[in-house]
Order: C-alpha cells, then structure tokens, then sequence
C-alpha cells in the first residue's frame, strides 16, 4: 500500500511541475495569439490621399512579392507605400443644384452646349435608327426650345470608367466648355473591378475638374443597369450618387425605372436588352422617358441670373483629391532598351510605344498617388508592373485582350516613385498612354 501512495504522489508532483511550464508548444510558440501592433509608417502614408474604411484598396502586395525581400518585409513596405483606407465627408452642399444655368442660357443667351460623357450606353450601341437615350434627349431639347442654338456632343467610349474619363477630359470634355453635361461611367467602373473609394475618388476629380474651368456648368448623373442586378445597383453607383449628393448634383436612376417596367408587367428583360449590359431600342426608350422627366422638373425654375455653382467646405474623400493628374504620351516617357515608338490612332492618342522582344523592360519616374495605361493587348502576353522595386503586380496576364484603361497602382504615399513595366509574350502589346497623379 505504501508503494502505491508513493507512486501516486510521485504522479501528482510531475503533473503539477508541466502545468506551471505553461502551456507552450514544443517550438516555444504560445498557443494564445499575440494582438497585432499598429504600424507608424500608416500614418504616413495616409496624408495626401486616404482612401475607404468600408472597401479594400488596390493594393499589389496580393499579389505575389519579390523572392529576394526577407519574409515580412514586402508587409511592412506596402503599409509605408499604400495610403490607408480612405473615409468620406458627410458635409454635403446645404441646396440640391437646380438647372438656373441651363434655363437663363436657353431664355437668354439662345445658345447651350450639351455633352454626353460616359460609357458604350451613352455611345448609344444596342439602339438603332438614332433611338439611344442620348440622340432622343437631343431632339426633346431642340424640340422644346426651339428658338435656341443647341449644340451636342457625344464623347463617350464604350469600355471606360471614371478614371479614363478624368485623364481624357482635357481632350474629349472641357474642349467643349459644356454648358450641361451628363456623366454616365458606374456600370464600366464596376465591369473593371472599382471599388467603392476608387469610384468615388475619380467621379469627385472630375466634377472638381470641370467646376474649376465652368463653374456655371449644369451637371446631372446617370446610372444605369444590366441583366444580371435587373435594377439594384452596383456599390460603384452608390459611390457616384454618394459624391453627387455631396455636391447637390441630381442623380437619375435610369436602371430603376427599367427594372419597375418589367415588375410592372411591360416586358420582360430580354426584351428591354439585346445583350447582358446594351439596351434594345425598347430598353433605350425607358432610359429616355427617365432623362427626359428629370430634364422638365429640373427646368421648371425661372433661371433669372447666371451663378457659379457652391461647393461644399470639404471634399467628400476625406484628405482631399490630387488635382496634377496627367496623361505622358509615349514622346514623354524615356524607354530602355527593347521597346520602340510608332504611329497608331485610337480615341485622341497621338503615337503608342510597345515592346519588340520578350523579356522587355521599361522604366517610368513619377511623382504623385496613382499609376496607370491606356493599353491593348492580345492573348498570350503577360505584363508585370514592380514599383520601387518591391512591389509586383500582373497587370495583364495571359488570357487578357483588347484595348482599356488600367488603373495599376493606386492610393500611393505621397512622393517620388519608380515604375518597371516587364513584357513576357509574343502577341501584340501597345500602350498609347501613361496616366499619373
């Protein structure tokens, strides 16, 4: 008996000395997490240009990091390289902007510039015979003020988002000193994968930008819809009404009115499209009777004075919008060795650069936020873009074609940054622009 009390204390003294070891695995790792600590170099990086506390940024460091950084520190430069999430002013404009402007130039002046800018549905493609929403707000307008010199124009390009939209302003929008334009880009942003910060980002830069040159211009919103949300709307065209209310421009949701059409029995969907986005002449005369009841409440005001639009004390991307966005043509871009220039017109680009070998490397210094191309490219090629030489991100891969604008990096540290470009195919790879801000 006394053998077995012995052993059984002998027991009891081992199992109390493991228990005061803590409970630690064998390689020293303690089985509770350690919390996170905050990284200094964020607040940095945030100053110029923060982006969405309720969206994930464009940040490459998903992407696959250089294998010669030690483990941990590709993080640790993205936090010093990439702003933060951006946040939003909830100070909006005290008055929705009415069409004063509009009605004192038909009354008065007998003269008005309109410009449609937007995306492939304000082109007008799926309408036949001059049936899209654009041409037949054109006749309403020349038809109802018929004494005035109404002149429109149709800058939009099917494809293209906000973005492309702001770098092409100075070619394709203020040329035109609009005195009512109409900006249609949601749809597309969401098609290239914007989110919530980007969208809202780029839509405020181009109001701003085409306040700063007609302070007086009328500006009204347009979103529109597809099949597949059938009327709910994409978070990008959230952010467009969220940055046109912010400065009191009206926002027509031409995409809810077709989706009440068919709830209420007068077509089905296939009926209004004759593809997933591109309306059919039917779709388009929803999207008309929507534009066109918007225009005679916004009209219905007396337009005594012609006044510059107030803008609110704030922008609604908290940390303010980075005004110096340019576009470098190739003539502007010095290249390295395996790429050569040429002559190609597409939309108001005047030259290209591309590649003439696999394995081809460019080099672009810039100072500012964001990094982007206008490009086209064929299946087969893969284009990876390093910034300062840390960063990595495929931007083109290898199932890629066509001819877009792409926003590569985005929301950067303010500063200086260094861009290598790396082409890896055999297909065709042109780039038409460099876009910087």
């Amino acid at each position: 008996m006394k053998k077995i009390i012995s052993v059984l204390l002998i027991l009891c003294l081992c199992f109390a000395f493991c228990a005061c070891k803590g409970g630690k695995t064998p390689s020293g790792n303690s089985n509770t997490s350690t919390p996170s600590t905050s990284n200094p170099s964020s607040n940095d990086s945030s100053s110029n240009n923060p982006s969405s506390n309720n969206t994930s940024t464009s940040d490459p460091s998903a992407s696959t990091p250089t294998t010669s950084q030690p483990s941990g520190e590709t993080d640790k430069y993205a936090d010093k390289v990439f702003a933060s999430a951006r946040q939003f002013s909830k100070n909006a404009v005290a008055q929705k902007r009415t069409l004063d402007n509009t009605v004192y130039k038909l009354k008065n002046n007998k003269k008005l510039n309109v410009l449609y800018y937007g995306g492939s549905v304000t082109v007008g493609v799926g309408s036949t015979d001059g049936n899209s929403w654009a041409k037949l707000t054109e006749e309403w307008l020349k038809s109802t003020y018929p004494d005035a010199q109404i002149t429109c124009t149709n800058s939009a390009i099917g494809g293209t988002g906000v973005y492309y939209g702001n770098i092409r302003a100075e070619l394709d929008a203020i040329p035109y000193a609009p005195d009512l334009m109409f900006i249609e880009f949601a749809i597309n942003d969401a098609y290239e994968d914007f989110d919530y910060s980007q969208s809202a980002y780029y839509l405020e830069m181009l109001i701003k930008r085409m306040n700063k040159q007609f302070p007086q211009t009328d500006i009204i919103v347009l979103l529109i819809t597809d099949k597949g949300k059938m009327g709910k709307q994409f978070e990008n065209a959230d952010a467009h009404k969220a940055v046109a209310n912010h400065y009191g421009i009206p926002c027509f949701d031409l995409g809810a009115d077709l989706a009440k059409a068919v709830n209420d029995g007068k077509g089905t969907w296939e009926d209004y499209f004759t593809d997933y986005s591109h309306p059919s002449n039917k779709g388009y005369a929803v999207y008309t009777n929507t534009v066109i009841e918007g225009l005679k409440k916004l009209l219905a005001v007396e337009g005594k004075a012609l006044k510059n639009h107030t803008m609110p004390k704030e922008d609604y991307v908290i940390g303010g919008i980075n005004m110096n966005y340019k576009m470098l043509t190739a003539d502007k871009v010095q290249m390295s060795e395996g790429w050569e220039t040429g002559k190609r017109k597409l939309h108001s680009f005047p030259m290209l650069f591309r590649p003439t070998k696999s394995g081809a490397k460019i080099t672009i210094e810039f100072e500012g936020n964001s990094f982007g191309l206008f490009m086209n490219t064929e299946k087969g090629n893969t284009v990876t873009a390093t910034i300062d030489g840390k960063e990595k991100k495929i931007f083109v891969k290898a199932d890629e074609e066509g001819a877009n604008e792409k926003l590569i990096f985005d929301n950067l540290a303010a500063g200086k940054h260094k861009i290598e470009l790396e082409y890896t195919g055999k297909a065709r790879f042109y780039v038409y622009a460099v876009f910087i801000g």
